[in-house]
C-alpha cells in the first residue's frame, strides 16, 4: 500500500528497482490482478521494473465512499447530445494524477505507460498533460472517449444494464461476471481457464460497483482526446483487437489516426480481453516498444 495525497493504493512490483519502470493501469472497475503474473514477470525478464497497481475505487485502494454515484444515462444524454460535460465526483485527469503521485511516490521520474480499456484513456491524458514524466504509452483497446465512433455491441451493453441485486450472493455475482467476461472474448481466444480463476478471485478480493459507476462517469465526462493527440511528440503503440464488442476496433483507429508517433497494431479475431494464449505476443510488443524508446532513469525523485 502507498499514500498519494489522501488516497491510499494497493500495488505490486516486478523486477529491479533500477531498470526502466512500466507502470499498468487497468480499465473500468477491474484490479491489478487482471494484468497476469506471466505478463509482468515477462516484461521483468525482458529488463523492466513492473509495477500494477488497484486505480482508486476498485480493488484494495481507497473507495471514494462518500462521493455520490453519478446517473450514467443523464452523463452519457448530455454529452451525445449537448455536448455537454456534467460533474462527476473526480476525473480522467484525476486518475492521470493518481499514476503521477504513485510514481512520486516509489522515486520514479519516468516510466512507459501500459494502459487498458479505461487505463488507455488515462495514458492518453497522461501523455497530453504530464509528458515530461513519459517515455512510451501502449494502449490495449482503449478509446479517446468520442461518443461519435462506434458504439458497443447491444448484448454486452444489455448485459452490463443487468448487474445483479444489492444482496446477490458471491455465486450469483461471480456467474454474472463470468457471463459477461466470456461476451468481451474473441471467436478464437475464448475465457480459458486462467482468465475465469481471476474473475472468480477478484469477486471475492473485491466487489464494488458503486465504484466502477464512479469511475465510468469519469470516463464518460472526459473529453475526447483526438484533437488532443495531434500535439503529442510521444511514440505510442496502439493495440486493439479485431472482434473487441465493447470497446469496437474504430476506437484504437482513432487513437492511431491522430497521434503522430503512433504504431498501430490489430489482432485479428482478438476480442476485450488479453487471451493467455497471447501473452507472449504482448511481451514482446510492449518490451520493444519500450526498449526502442527506454532510458536508464538519469534522476531519482526523493521519496
Amino acid at each position: 500500500m502507498i499514500q498519494v495525497k489522501d488516497l491510499q493504493f494497493e500495488y505490486e512490483e516486478f523486477g529491479k528497482k533500477d531498470d526502466p519502470a512500466i507502470i499498468m493501469i487497468m480499465g473500468l472497475g477491474e484490479q491489478l490482478i487482471f494484468w497476469s503474473d506471466e505478463l509482468c514477470k515477462g516484461l521483468a525478464d525482458e529488463g523492466f521494473r513492473v509495477i500494477r497497481f488497484d486505480n482508486r475505487d476498485a480493488g484494495l485502494s481507497t473507495k471514494l465512499s462518500g462521493q455520490k454515484v453519478p446517473s450514467i444515462a443523464r452523463l452519457l444524454f448530455l454529452k451525445k447530445w449537448f455536448g455537454y460535460s456534467a460533474k462527476a465526483p473526480y476525473t480522467i485527469s484525476d486518475m492521470a494524477d493518481d499514476v503521477v503521485g504513485i510514481m512520486d511516490a516509489l522515486g520514479i521520474a519516468k516510466a512507459h505507460i501500459v494502459g487498458s480499456s479505461m487505463g488507455g484513456l488515462i495514458a492518453q491524458v497522461l501523455g497530453i498533460e504530464h509528458p515530461d514524466r513519459i517515455l512510451t504509452i501502449t494502449t490495449i483497446f482503449a478509446t479517446t472517449s468520442n461518443l461519435k465512433i462506434k458504439r458497443p455491441d447491444d448484448e454486452i451493453l444489455a448485459l452490463m444494464d443487468k448487474r445483479p441485486a444489492r444482496d446477490a450472493t458471491e455465486e450469483e455475482r461471480i456467474a454474472y461476471k463470468l457471463k459477461v467476461f466470456s461476451l468481451l472474448a474473441g471467436s478464437t481466444y475464448p475465457m480459458d481457464a486462467k482468465i475465469e480463476e481471476k474473475v472468480i478471485r477478484s469477486v471475492k478480493r473485491c466487489y464494488y460497483p458503486e465504484g466502477t459507476l464512479r469511475q465510468l462517469a469519469a470516463l464518460v465526462r472526459e473529453p475526447a482526446t483526438s484533437s488532443r493527440l495531434t500535439n503529442m511528440k510521444l511514440p505510442i503503440l496502439v493495440i486493439h483487437g479485431a472482434e473487441d464488442r465493447l470497446v469496437p476496433v474504430e476506437h484504437g483507429l482513432d487513437i492511431a489516426k491522430n497521434a503522430p508517433n503512433s504504431r498501430l497494431v490489430i489482432i485479428e479475431k482478438m476480442g476485450h480481453l488479453i487471451p493467455t494464449a497471447l501473452i507472449g505476443k504482448f511481451i514482446t510488443l510492449i518490451s520493444e516498444h519500450a526498449h526502442a524508446n527506454s532510458q536508464k532513469d538519469p534522476r531519482k525523485i526523493a521519496r
